[in-house]
C-alpha cells in the first residue's frame, strides 16, 4: 500500500514539474542543437558528415573520495581525445550513474563530483549527454524518489538529458531522420514497483516501440540499463528475456543498447524472422572481464567478449576500461569497442534499413 501511495506520489510530481515548462525547449550545443517537444520527444539536429557519439553505461564514480575510479577518469580523457578526433555530438550513457546508492536530492555534491567534475573536458561539456537509470541509481536512503532528482538534474545541467522514465529521440542529419531511438528505464519493468506498476509501465515501453515500428529512419535502435543477453558475471537477463525480447523482434528494432554488466560484449538474435544486434558497453568504471555464463546462451549468438588480461581491482591504477564509439550515416552505423590504451579491441555494423532515397519522417 505504501509503495502504491509513493508511486502516484511520483507521478504527481512528474506532471507538476513537467507542466512547469513550456514547450518546445531548445537548447544549442557546439555542433548541435537540441529540441525539447515534450518530457518524452527530443530531437537532436547537426549537420555533418555523420552522427558520432559515444556508448557507455555504469560510469556511476564512487561514493568516496576522489569520487571517482582511475578506470574512469581513463575513460574521460580517452573519450576527450576521441571527441576532438571525431567530432562527436553527443553521448548516450546508459544507467547506474551514481554508485553506490544513486543521488538524494537534485543538489547533491554527487553530480559535481562523479559527473561535472569527471567528464570536464569541453568536447564532453559543450555536447549532450543522453541516459537512463540503473539499478544502483534506484538505491538512495532519503526515499523511494530519490532517483526522480536525477530528471530533475535535466532543468539544471544544459548536457544531463534525462527527462523522463521513458523518452524517444530524433537524431537528424543534414535535414532527414537518421536515427530512431527509444531509451527506457529497465528497473521498472523488472525491479521496481508493483506487478501491476510494472506491467503498466511495459505497456507504455511496448506501445513506444510499436508506434515507431514504421518508421522513415536508416536505423532504430532501443537503450537501457539491463541487458537481454550476457555471458559476463551477472548471465542472461531472463526477466527482460521473456519481457521485451518479442517487442523488439516483431517491431524490427535494429539494435538494443544497454550497461549493468561491467564489460564488453555483443551477442546477435535472429528470432520471429528479425535481427536484433544486442550491445554491452558497461567498462568504465569497474571491469569484470570473465565470461562465465558463455554456456547459458546459444553459442551462435555470442559474437565478442572483451577480456583486458589484467587484474582487474577497483584501485587499479593502471587498468583499462573501454567503451564504444559509433559513427552513423546513410549506409551504415559502425560501432567500434575501444580500451583506454586507445586500441580497437573490436567493431561491427548496422546496416541501413531503407535507401537513401527515401523521404524522411516527418
Amino acid at each position: 500500500m505504501l509503495k502504491t501511495v509513493l508511486y502516484l506520489a511520483i507521478l504527481v510530481i512528474i506532471f507538476d514539474f513537467c507542466k512547469s515548462f513550456e514547450y518546445p525547449i531548445i537548447r544549442d550545443f557546439k555542433n548541435c542543437r537540441l529540441t525539447f517537444k515534450s518530457n518524452e520527444s527530443l530531437t537532436i539536429e547537426m549537420n555533418d558528415t555523420s552522427a558520432n557519439f559515444f556508448m557507455i553505461a555504469d560510469q556511476g564514480g564512487i561514493p568516496d573520495p576522489p569520487y571517482y575510479t582511475h578506470i574512469l577518469s581513463h575513460v574521460s580523457m580517452l573519450m576527450a581525445k576521441l571527441a576532438k578526433k571525431h567530432n562527436t555530438q553527443f553521448q548516450f550513457a546508459m544507467g547506474d550513474n551514481f554508485y553506490f546508492d544513486g543521488v538524494q536530492n537534485v543538489d547533491d555534491p554527487r553530480f559535481q563530483d562523479s559527473f561535472e567534475k569527471v567528464f570536464n573536458d569541453s568536447s564532453l561539456v559543450n555536447t549532450p549527454w543522453f541516459l537512463s537509470l540503473g539499478n544502483h541509481d534506484y538505491r538512495g536512503s532519503a526515499s523511494e524518489a530519490d532517483h526522480y532528482a536525477q530528471i530533475e538534474y535535466t532543468m539544471k545541467s544544459k548536457r544531463w538529458i534525462l527527462p523522463s522514465y521513458l523518452y524517444d529521440l530524433d537524431i537528424v542529419l543534414n535535414s532527414e531522420l537518421l536515427i530512431k531511438a527509444v531509451v527506457i528505464d529497465t528497473q521498472k519493468i523488472c525491479d521496481e514497483g508493483t506487478d501491476a506498476e510494472m506491467g503498466e509501465y511495459l505497456q507504455r515501453v511496448i506501445e513506444r516501440i510499436e508506434k515507431f515500428s514504421e518508421t522513415d529512419a536508416y536505423y532504430y535502435i532501443v537503450l537501457g540499463h539491463y541487458p537481454l543477453w550476457s555471458i559476463g558475471e551477472l548471465g542472461p537477463n531472463y526477466c527482460m528475456v521473456k519481457k521485451l525480447r518479442d517487442t523488439l523482434h516483431k517491431n524490427k528494432v535494429d539494435g538494443y543498447f544497454t550497461g549493468h554488466e561491467h564489460a564488453l560484449q555483443h551477442f546477435t538474435d535472429t528470432y520471429l524472422n528479425h535481427t536484433v544486434e544486442f550491445l554491452v558497453s558497461g567498462a568504465t568504471n569497474f571491469v569484470i572481464d570473465t565470461p562465465i555464463n558463455k554456456d547459458e546462451i546459444n553459442q551462435d549468438m555470442i559474437k565478442y567478449f572483451w577480456i583486458s588480461g589484467e587484474d582487474q581491482q577497483i584501485n587499479c591504477e593502471t587498468c583499462s576500461g573501454a567503451i564504444v564509439l559509433g559513427k552513423a550515416d546513410k549506409n551504415l552505423m559502425n560501432l567500434r569497442f575501444i580500451d583506454t590504451k586507445e586500441n580497437e579491441l573490436y567493431s561491427f555494423d548496422l546496416k541501413t534499413r531503407r535507401k537513401a532515397s527515401n523521404s524522411a519522417e516527418k
